[in-house]
């Protein structure tokens, strides 16, 4: 089966870069250059020779003046191959919340456009290229989105550096008189492959290592006795994970910005305050959320809850959380949801607790030791 992609990139590209050469007028003048007219210049996807001979055919007049495009040729640029890797993964939904669509490598290439300029005055040509050349110092830069995709991609567009003028030198009584001026431009684009079935999205991973320390020195002790190496078993959560509040004291609710720290934000969707007791919340605001109901791996582990939506999060970085509470609150706790696509966070119950125990067994201060509590874990306080 053919593989359209390629086309519609390129495409994609002819298309921004003459709706960025669109919209030249040209002007006639008196002696005093005063403005007497204006004329449009007319774009058209079309070689130049098409376009001298419907000039020429009586019967497909084209009114001049005219800039006409065609791709001059297309070149891999090797100097933009940066690695083999097979492409990324990203998170578009287009196939539901659970799949990451695969966006395989691109192929850079340069795509050569030649532009053609024909005029029935040399004071056209001259104004004609007077809006363009000025500006590719050293290149202009046109914007186009991946297919499929929704990224934008900023693709530069470097001039050949000249312009070849042509006067009609056989004079034909027939022939209407036309300047043609003749130039070049590369688009330093991309081609892409054809997209492959999306994948699952992996939530959790889990490691085992053993450390090299660990590890006996006599290979014969490692045969007899495997059990010997002790090995270290952790795991990656994709899920958010809140750490704490700042502030923890709410007086004046209504506008008043929070802040939340902790990691795996990027990807958050909602943000949700819930608490022990609704009176908490007025009447009728908490509404039902069974978020991954749809999903068997994650639907035990995140069960349903009740929460308000928090309408105003900014999501600053990886680490921190930017929100403003809603309306006013009865006094009491409340909780704080942060949620992705992976799952989702309980302020109280991943707060952040400062250490472990600092004392060594057997001292005196180890069996008194109390675990200071940050004041995150009881939640966000309303006053």
């Amino acid at each position: 089966m053919l593989d359209y992609t390629y086309f519609f990139s390129v495409k994609d590209m002819v298309i921004q870069f003459m709706d960025a050469m669109n919209g030249v007028i040209c002007k006639r003048y008196d002696a005093d250059r005063n403005v007497l007219s204006q004329y449009p210049a007319t774009l058209i996807y079309s070689p130049k020779q098409r376009v001298l001979y419907d000039i020429v055919n009586k019967s497909k007049q084209i009114v001049l003046p005219v800039i006409s495009f065609s791709i001059g040729g297309i070149q891999r640029d090797p100097e933009r191959v940066f690695n083999k890797l097979d492409g990324s993964y990203y998170d578009t939904d287009r196939y539901g919340a659970d799949v990451a669509e695969h966006l395989r490598q691109p192929l850079p290439i340069d795509v050569t456009i030649n532009m053609s300029i024909i005029t029935r005055y040399q004071a056209d040509i001259d104004q004609i290229i007077d809006n363009f050349i000025p500006y590719f110092d050293p290149y202009i830069v046109i914007q186009w989105h991946v297919p499929n995709f929704g990224h934008l991609l900023n693709s530069p567009v470097i001039w050949s550096g000249a312009i070849n003028l042509t006067y009609p030198t056989d004079i034909d009584p027939s022939v209407n008189y036309h300047v043609t001026a003749d130039t070049s431009f590369i688009i330093k684009g991309w081609t892409f492959k054809s997209q492959k079935t999306g994948t699952g999205k992996i939530y959790t991973i889990y490691s085992t290592y053993t450390s090299l320390s660990s590890i006996p020195t006599r290979y014969q002790d490692l045969i007899h006795d495997p059990l010997l190496v002790p090995s270290e078993h952790f795991e990656i959560h994709a899920e958010p994970r809140v750490l704490l509040v700042a502030p923890t004291l709410a007086i004046e609710t209504s506008g008043q910005k929070y802040e939340l720290y902790g990691d795996m934000f990027y990807g958050t969707f909602n943000v949700y305050l819930t608490g022990s007791t609704a009176s908490i919340f007025p009447s009728g605001s908490l509404t039902a959320m069974d978020i991954f109901t749809h999903n068997q791996s994650l639907s035990s582990k995140f069960p349903a809850f009740s929460g308000v939506p928090v309408s105003s999060f900014e999501v600053i970085n990886n680490s921190k959380i930017e929100f403003i509470l809603p309306e006013p609150m009865n006094a009491g706790y409340e909780d704080i949801i942060v949620v992705n696509h992976s799952g989702y966070s309980n302020l109280r119950k991943d707060a952040f607790r400062p250490t472990s125990n600092p004392y060594l067994s057997g001292m005196p201060e180890y069996e008194s030791y109390i675990e200071p509590q940050p004041e995150s874990l009881s939640g966000l306080r309303i006053v």
